[in-house]
């Protein structure tokens, strides 16, 4: 499914060319806990892992999450349901945290068509270290 979308905005001359990496969704409303923290249903709205090329995403995949906030924003798909058909901001639980996304979701061509999608993210820090100059 992630090739041909990749061959259509032009990433390869057609959708055989580009490697198929998988990425595996489990999405659940249950409340879970990970590492000692547990998240209850006032704190999220769907609790996801996602597993990429074989591994647990040790957070989880922005590009994965903006297409749930879109899906949550689609009536009848499984991550509607599980958000309970919230309108507005997804709260993704996952591994790490709490995602908040947006989605704005509307119809072309008798189709749903997603507008835009808005990820929040807080800085982290990337690396620490030091340096001695003599």
């Amino acid at each position: 499914m992630n090739r041909r979308p990749a061959a259509f905005i032009s990433l390869a001359v057609a959708a055989h060319f580009i490697p198929y990496f998988p990425i595996d969704l489990t999405i659940t409303r249950e409340v879970q806990s990970y590492h000692g923290a547990a998240y209850d249903a006032e704190q999220t709205d769907v609790v996801a892992r996602c597993i990429s090329m074989g591994n647990a995403h040790r957070a989880f995949a922005l590009t994965a999450a903006m297409c749930l906030a879109v899906a949550a924003q689609i009536d009848g798909t499984v991550v509607s349901e599980c958000a309970g058909g919230r309108v507005g901001d997804l709260r993704l639980g996952h591994p790490s945290g709490v995602l908040p996304i947006a989605a704005a979701v509307g119809r072309k061509d008798g189709a749903a068509w997603a507008e835009r999608v808005t990820v929040y993210r807080t800085a982290r820090r990337l690396m620490e270290g030091y340096v001695r100059v003599p």
